[in-house]
Order: structure tokens, then C-alpha cells, then sequence
């Protein structure tokens, strides 16, 4: 099906909506004022049996009794599903697969949250910070996925903390920055007043870390004390105040024993099978309050996290091993991916050659195939040379043919006792002519593009016990929602680049495209990875699979995390306009669904991963470049991104930027997607909140490590709460792209031009998350009044109500649709959610209040002043051609380097050039021979960066 681009407008999305598995919705519980009189301001709301007058508008008793049973019904009918085992990933259905993404999802909703917790536990004597790096959302889904881990009793644990700390009710995941900010103190005092004890990893004596002493303090008495701690206004009481006003916890409650493991076990048992599990009547904890399986008090949920940290920290070996597999394979295999593949190319020509030796003549003969010369292990033996028809139907194109032809050439040719190895071309067959009299804008101004994409959504045949023509991945027919929203997210982050893209195709139909429907689970899995007949890294396969190529960006979508794999994508960089398979990008599936890496719970990280890939494709390096070990050099080759001693998830100060990154999202943003997509969509170089001198790994050179580079590696908030691009990468972009995929620089130019404002859209469903204005409802969802008044002043929609309040109130519009206000049938007014801040819906200040002093002028930070470009250089306009008369490519690729115009890359003795994609022959014949009597020295065409 046919999409088109979504760069007009912002993408607004609910504030973070996660993917908890649930088995029914529920209300909010919110506070109600109904408007009647002798109505009274200091009366109390009741939030799971604590009251509290922090920011609360309360009602009197006289109205508790019928609240507390309309809200009632909402906290019975939403459970969590119970935990699903899958013990083998690799080969379980599609639908267990299904549910293990899903539990893997509600896993890593919390991973910052135990960072909190177990962040000031490493300030205790002896303790260590080891396991920290590790707590973060992608790593703890890979762990909660891990073949050796999925079904393990930990995980378990894992998954039923996230439904008390995260998705029991809209609640919590409103209040989720409290509850981060929240546990940091709690969790202090632990480690002030509470018995420690050290652990130890077996063979890392600096891993040590430190642990409520539950040998010395059972699991009563450390849950005990915490409460005790939190009824107290000197100690923890105003903490407690936070969480019962704002998060519904409960502080008092009994401890009893219950399922999962004890504080001396591994955590790493393996829980019942599925049909078991499913067949509990709820989920199995450790702890119980008052036989309530719904909800655990918060002392207890705090004994809980500290029992599942220490089986985490026990399990350090594992989660250590994850993360260096993320580290070496990254989010992209690019040039390391690349330069393997030509090693192997390189060995293949090699053995080729010593079957052929044809002498070199002085003038090249016209052009064959034959003898076309070829860049040195860059190109695959075999040539498929396919001439397809283009599914572009706005454009006319210029088609060469219609037939597949496989030439397979071996040659070697010998000159003055030197010899090079000559390899035929790997050209796409396609050629793709402008419309007359489009003119193509030089990269220097950033001109718009419009860059189509197609995806190839990969399937497979189930092939467990009792399945019947049963094919996966599940919910692969969702694959156009899930593609549209990561898609509308990629536009808005590349927004200040002037690079914009559209859904071109989505190919997802093994009825249409049969080379999609791959034959079992464990072939899917491998496609991206493997080697050899039938897998990505397969030209022939690809050359003939990929569609309007290289004019649209085709990205393969196959494989998952389950499975111990920790690549999420790859691209190459930069991505060849000749070879197919090396050019074009992976996703893994889970990285675009909404049970994956795509939804707000993983904080839209998927959008993140695409324009990651995306950008690669189109040039850029790592900020911290590729040099291992790390180094200071500044080889991204671009000018204003700051040297970087390797990756900012790999840096000392690492925990430090997490909660930074924290207080940016949710303090500053307060969570809503809507204030952060614009933000993303206007910035183009380092904001200046990413300018910290904490985080500076190369303090000799200027500038400081930037935490939300896109093409960086760092926490998912970050990019949120930081995302950018620099203006020199977003030239480098251009600049690459026109230079080495011409075609489709030029067509992403006449596209932005000619595209209709807004385009046409494709009926498709829903997108997982629609817009929500939190600044227009209420907590529990009903409609808020345009225009209301309280007392003697007017508001609109959600305001303030006191001068010191940061709760916001509106007047609910109809209150018969509305099932809190059901007592309230004349009018009632309700509290919006806490998302709905001030500074997120711009309320003007209430009446009376003192206005802050105005923002100090703006300075300009900028780190660098970019320093002109360097004049071009003087080539002589006959190195500009070879000798058929086609123009050759100002820029184009060899080796690791690049190369320009006519130039002799591998010291053959006469120069050769890669010829236009305009050029006639360059279909066939892509490389051609310049002229004899043509040197280096007169050219000066050499090799760079």
C-alpha cells in the first residue's frame, strides 16, 4: 500500500501511555468538587485509604461514602495478566512470543526506577555502582527476553513489580517522576538506619555491592521499619505525603509470605510452564498485604525491589555480557558490517583471478562488461543485474528493461608486471531520469527532500506443535499503525535537518510477495545475521526483493530480541547505490511494534533507532567514532560534534546523566510528548541543557560529551529530554547523500517540491496512541468545559485554583457521561492529571500571584565557531570524464576512502572513474576507463576522508 509523508503538523501523542498487559481499563480515581453550597475547600479525597491535603481539593465526608463506590468498580475489573513462561523462544509460537514482548515491556517500564533505588545503596561503604549501567530500559528487556531468562523466577518477580510501580492505573504512570525522585530518598534512609550487607560477584571484587542485611533483619522487620519511617514527619512522612496524594500507594498494611523466591534464593529458577501459569487465578508475589493481591503497601514494595535488586546484581555476569554485545554490535553493524563483507569479497576476487588473466590493452576497448573496471572487494562475484519497472507512479522514469539477466564474470588483467583484479559491477539495472527542466539544488543550501521509504516486513511459518498455516510474527498485520506512528516521530526528530520522509510502499503480504514468507521461526531470526543463499547479507536475494531501488530507502523488518541477539538495526555507512545488500537497512520487529521498541513506555525509542539507521545510510559516523579501544581524536568528521571518549552509556558520570536526563522529561516536559516532539521538531545543534561539564570525557579538548545525539548511544529519556542533530551533521548528511546516492538526493528534491500540503492519506486503523489533550480532560477522561467559574473567577478547561496550587481543575462538560460525577448531575468540577502542569497547558497565573522575574537574554553558547569551507579544488575538466563521454562522480567510494572524478584508486596505471547514474550505460557498466594520457599528479584526485 501506498503512504504518504506526515512532516506537516506535529505528532501528538498521549503523555506516556505504556503497554502494560492488562485484562481490563480503569478509571483514575480523582478528586470531586461539586458545586453546590456550603460546599467546603478543606475537605478529603481518599486515595486507597490515606487522605491527604497536599494540592488536593477535598471533599467533605457527607460525600466520601457514594466516591468511594463509584471508584470502587474500576480498581475490580483491571488485573494483570498472569506471567507467561516461554522457555524457548526460538521456537514458540508467535502468540507465547507475543506475550513475552509484552512482559519484556512491562519489564523495562521500570528499569529507572530501580536505577533510582539502587543509586544511593552505592554510596555505602564498600558498595559499588556495577550493576547501575545496566538498569536501563533497553538492557533490562533484553534480560527479561533472554532465552536463559525469560522464563526465570526473577523475571517473574521483575514483571509483577511493574504492575505496583507502574501499570496498575493511569495513576502511577503519571506520577512515575515522583515515584523515581520518591524512592532516591527512601532508599537513602535505607541505607542510613538499615543493616547492610555485602555482596560479592564471584572474579570481580570491584562489583561488590550492598544490600539490606535480611539474615540479621527479616523480611517483616525491614518492611516494618520502612513503614515506620514513613508515618514520621521526620523522617519520611513528607515522601509518604507525595505518593499517597499522588500515586495512590498505601503506607501501612501487614507482610505475609507468599510466591516467588526467598531473599536467599538465585532468582533464577525456571517458573511453570504456560498452561500453569495461566491458570493461576492472579499474579504470585513474595509479599501480601491484608490477603489484597491488587495492591502491595509501599513498604513492601520496597523490600520487593530490594530482594529483586540483589538477584539482578547476583546476575551481573549476564547482564554485563548483554550489554558488551549492544556495545560491539551497537544499533548498527555499518562499517564494521561492511568492511567484513568486503574481506570477504576481497578473498572471493582473489580466487577468482588466479582462473583468468587477460592483458591489459594500452586504450580500453568500448566498454563490456568484461572489462569494466571495478573497485577492489567492494563488489560480490556474482552480478544480478534486475530491470524492474518502478512502483513510483508521479514521476516518469526511464527504464532500461525488463528482463533479469546473471552475468558472472572472473578476470584478472596484468599490466607492466602489475597486476589488479578486475570484478564486474554490481549496478541496480535501474535508471531514473528527472522530469526536463528540473534542476537539482546544490547540497551547500540543505535543500527540502522528501525521501520515499519502502518497508519489507519479513514473515514466517509456524512451526510448533499443532500449528496450522499459522504465520508470524503476531500482529504483522498491524505493521502499516505500527509503521505510521514510528514514521510520523522520525519526521518530526529530522525536522530541522530539511530531510523528511513518506511510506512509499509496506510490503507485508506473503500471498503478494511470497519472498517475504520465510519457513520457520529460526530462519527469521537469522535472516538479518547469516551468511550465504537466502539471507540479507545475499545480493542476489536482495537484488531481487528490493523495489525502486536505490531512488527509495528499502528497510527489511524481520528477527527479534528474544533470542540473545542484541542488534535492533543496521545500516551501512554510507549505503552503496550499487551493491543491494549493501544498501539497504535492518530493524528487528520488536523495534517497531507497539509491544517493543515503538511506544511511549520505551520512551518512543523506535523512532530513535530508524532516524539512527536512517542517518548512517546517510553518512554520519558516531559522534565517538569507531576507534577501539576509545580515543580523544575527533573522527566523526564532523566539525561541531565535541570529541567523545566512546559512548555516553559506557561513561562514569552515566548515572548522573539518567537522573538529568529525568528531571528533564519529566520536570521541565512533565512527561507530555506533545511539548517534547516540538522541541525536537525546532532544534537544530546542541541545546544548551546538553552542555555539562560533569559529563566531559575529554576535558582537553572543547565542548562536552552531548547525552542526546541521536547518533550517539545513550538512555532512552535522553533522547527524549535531549534528542538533536548538529548543524555539520545535518550538512554531512546532504552533502554525503548527493555525492554518493545522487539519485536519491535528486528525486527527495523534486518530491519536496512537487508533494501536495497536506498529502493524501491511507485509510488504516487507529494509531496505537491518539491524541489526548491532558489539558482538556480530566483525570478520568471526561470532557472538560471551554469556560467555567469557581467563586468569583473564570478559567478554561484545567486551571489552578489557588495560588500555590500546581493541580490543575476543570469543570466537567456533561456530567452524565461523566461516572464520577454520576451525584453530581448539575455540575461537578474534578482534578486533571498531574501531566497537566501549569507549564504544560500555559494556564495564566491565578489572581494575586507575583509573577517571576523575566528569563536573562540569551547567550550564545555555541562551543565552535565552523570555520569557512575550504575552496574547491581546481580539477581540470577533462579529469571530469571518461572516455565514452560520460560524466564521472565528483565523489565515490573505494575501500574505506573516497575518491574523486577520474582517479587510480588501486595503482592500476591509468586513472578510471565511477560514472553518473545519468550516464546510459551506467546500468551495466558503472565503471569506466578516462583517458591515457590523464595522471594523478595532473588531476589531483587522490583519496580522502
Amino acid at each position: 500500500m501506498s503512504h504518504s509523508g506526515h512532516h506537516w503538523g506535529l505528532f501528538l501523542a498521549i503523555a506516556f501511555i505504556g503497554n502494560i498487559a492488562t485484562t481490563a481499563s480503569e478509571g483514575e480515581p480523582a478528586a470531586v468538587l461539586p458545586l453546590s453550597s456550603g460546599v467546603s475547600f478543606e475537605t478529603t479525597q481518599m486515595n486507597g485509604g490515606i487522605s491527604s491535603s497536599d494540592h488536593i481539593l477535598h471533599r467533605q465526608p457527607v460525600h466520601q461514602q457514594p466516591y468511594q463506590q463509584q471508584q470502587q468498580p474500576y480498581y475490580q475489573h483491571q488485573q494483570q495478566r498472569p506471567f507467561t513462561s516461554v522457555p524457548d523462544p526460538a521456537s514458540a509460537s508467535s502468540a507465547d512470543v507475543q506475550k513475552l514482548y509484552e512482559q519484556a515491556n512491562n519489564v523495562s517500564a521500570i528499569a529507572y526506577l530501580l536505577l533510582a533505588s539502587v543509586d544511593p545503596l552505592t554510596q555505602a561503604l564498600g558498595s559499588s555502582n556495577a550493576l547501575l549501567p545496566y538498569l536501563t530500559p533497553v538492557i533490562l528487556r533484553l534480560y527479561a527476553s533472554h532465552p536463559d531468562r525469560c522464563a526465570a523466577t526473577v523475571t517473574k518477580e521483575l514483571y509483577e513489580l511493574s504492575w505496583h510501580l507502574y501499570g496498575a492505573s493511569p495513576v502511577l504512570k503519571a506520577c512515575h517522576y515522583d515515584l523515581f525522585q520518591s524512592l532516591k530518598v527512601i532508599f537513602s534512609w535505607v541505607r542510613d538506619n538499615i543493616a547492610l550487607k555485602l555482596q560479592h560477584i564471584p572474579d570481580q571484587p570491584s562489583a561488590t555491592a550492598a544490600w539490606p542485611d535480611l539474615d540479621l533483619m527479616g523480611l517483616l522487620d525491614f518492611s516494618s521499619a520502612v513503614s515506620g519511617a514513613l508515618s514520621r514527619t521526620d523522617t519520611l512522612g513528607g515522601t509518604a505525603a507525595v505518593l499517597a496524594a499522588g500515586c495512590g500507594f498505601t503506607m501501612g498494611g501487614t507482610f505475609s509470605g507468599g510466591g516467588g523466591f526467598s531473599s536467599s534464593s538465585t532468582g533464577l529458577g525456571v517458573v511453570s510452564s504456560p498452561s500453569t501459569a495461566a491458570a493461576a487465578a492472579g499474579p504470585a508475589t513474595i509479599v501480601r498485604v491484608n490477603d489484597d493481591a491488587s495492591v502491595d503497601s509501599l513498604p513492601v514494595l520496597v523490600t520487593r525491589i530490594s530482594q529483586v535488586l540483589k538477584q539482578l546484581h547476583a546476575d551481573l555476569p549476564l547482564l554485563q555480557t548483554i550489554a558488551a554485545q549492544m556495545y560491539d554490535s551497537g544499533w548498527t553493524t555499518s562499517q564494521q558490517q561492511q568492511q567484513q563483507q568486503q574481506q570477504q569479497r576481497r578473498h572471493d576476487a582473489t580466487a577468482t583471478a588466479a582462473a583468468a588473466t587477460v592483458p591489459m590493452e594500452t586504450t580500453p576497448k568500448p566498454r563490456s562488461t568484461i572489462n569494466s573496471p571495478r573497485r577492489r572487494g567492494l563488489d560480490e562475484k556474482n552480478v544480478i543485474f534486475v530491470q524492474a519497472s518502478s512502483s513510483s507512479a508521479d514521476a516518469a522514469d526511464v527504464i532500461s528493461g525488463n528482463q533479469n539477466e546473471v552475468v558472472v564474470i572472473d578476470e584478472k588483467i596484468s599490466n607492466n608486471d602489475n597486476r589488479r583484479v578486475m570484478q564486474q559491477s554490481i549496478a541496480s539495472g535501474r535508471i531514473y531520469s528527472l522530469p526536463t527542466g528540473f534542476n537539482v539544488t546544490s547540497p551547500a543550501a540543505m535543500p527540502p527532500l522528501l525521501v520515499p521509504l519502502v518497508f519489507h516486513v519479513m514473515l514466517y511459518k509456524e512451526s510448533y506443535s499443532g500449528s496450522t498455516n499459522v504465520i508470524g510474527p503476531a500482529d504483522f498485520g498491524k505493521a502499516p499503525v505500527f509503521l505510521d506512528r514510528i514514521v510520523r516521530q522520525l519526521n518530526l526528530m529530522s525536522m530541522p535537518t530539511n530531510i523528511q520522509f513518506f511510506i512509499k510502499e509496506i510490503r507485508n503480504n506473503a500471498t503478494a510477495y511470497p519472498r517475504l514468507l520465510l519457513p520457520d521461526r529460526p530462519t527469521w531470526l537469522n535472516f538479518p545475521f547469516c551468511k550465504g543463499s537466502g539471507c540479507l547479507s545475499d545480493n542476489a536475494l536482495v537484488s531481487t526483493v528490493v523495489t525502486d531501488w536505490p531512488r527509495s530507502i528499502n528497510i527489511f523488518v524481520g528477527s527479534d530480541t528474544t533470542t540473545g541477539n542484541t542488534v535492533m538495526g543496521y545500516a551501512f555507512v554510507p549505503a552503496s547505490d550499487l551493491t543491494p545488500s549493501g544498501g539497504v537497512i535492518f530493524l528487528t520487529w520488536d523495534s517497531i511494534s507497539s509491544s517493543g521498541y515503538n511506544s511511549a513506555s520505551e520512551y518512543n525509542s523506535g523512532a530513535q533507532i530508524l532516524l539512527h539507521e536512517i542517518f548512517h545510510h546517510f553518512g554520519l559516523q558516531h559522534p565517538f567514532g569507531d576507534a577501539t579501544p576509545a580515543t580523544c581524536n575527533d573522527d566523526d568528521y564532523v566539525i561541531d560534534t565535541p570529541s567523545t571518549l566512546g559512548p555516553v552509556s559506557s561513561s562514569s558520570y552515566y548515572s548522573t546523566a539518567v537522573t538529568y536526563c529525568m528531571e528533564l522529561f519529566w520536570g521541565r516536559d512533565a512527561g507530555n510528548w506533545d511539548t517534547v516532539f516540538k522541541r525536537l521538531s525546532s532544534n537544530l545543534g546542541i541545546p544548551r541543557a546538553d552542555m555539562n561539564a560533569w559529563a566531559d570525557t575529554c576535558p582537553n579538548k572543547l565542548g562536552y560529551d552531548e547525552l542526546g545525539n541521536y547518533m550517539t548511544y545513550n538512555t532512552a529519556v535522553c533522547y527524549a529530554a535531549l534528542g538533536h542533530l548538529t548543524a555539520a551533521q545535518a550538512q554531512r548528511a546532504h552533502y554525503m547523500t548527493s555525492e554518493l546516492n545522487p539519485v536519491l538526493y535528486a528525486w527527495g528534491q523534486y518530491y519536496a517540491r512537487t508533494a501536495k500540503s497536506p498529502p493524501p492519506t491511507v485509510a488504516s486503523p487507529s494509531p496505537p496512541e491518539p491524541y489526548i489533550d491532558v489539558c482538556k480532560i480530566t483525570s478520568t477522561g471526561c470532557a472538560c468545559k471551554g469556560n467555567w467559574s469557581y467563586g468569583s473567577n473564570s478559567y478554561s478547561y484545567c486551571a489552578p485554583l489557588s495560588v500555590s496550587s500546581t493541580r490543575l481543575w476543570c469543570q466537567v462538560e456533561d456530567t452524565s457521561t461523566c461516572a464520577a460525577c454520576t451525584n453530581y448531575l448539575s455540575s461537578c468540577i474534578m482534578s486533571c492529571s498531574v501531566t497537566a502542569s501549569p507549564m504544560v497547558c500555559k494556564t495564566p497565573p491565578f489572581p494575586g500571584a507575583v509573577s517571576p522575574p523575566p528569563p536573562p537574554p540569551s547567550v550564545n553558547q555555541q562551543l565552535r565557531i565552523l570555520p569557512p569551507p575550504p575552496p574547491p579544488r581546481a580539477v581540470p575538466n577533462a579529469c571530469k570524464k571518461a572516455m565514452n563521454g560520460c560524466e564521472c562522480r565528483s565523489t565515490w567510494q573505494y575501500g574505506n576512502g573516497y575518491v574523486s572524478y577520474c582517479a587510480d584508486p588501486d595503482n592500476s596505471g591509468q586513472l578510471w572513474c565511477q560514472t553518473s547514474p545519468m550516464c546510459q550505460s551506467y546500468a551495466t557498466e558503472p565503471y569506466q576507463w578516462c583517458a591515457a594520457n590523464l595522471t594523478m599528479s595532473y588531476c589531483q584526485t587522490g583519496a580522502y576522508h
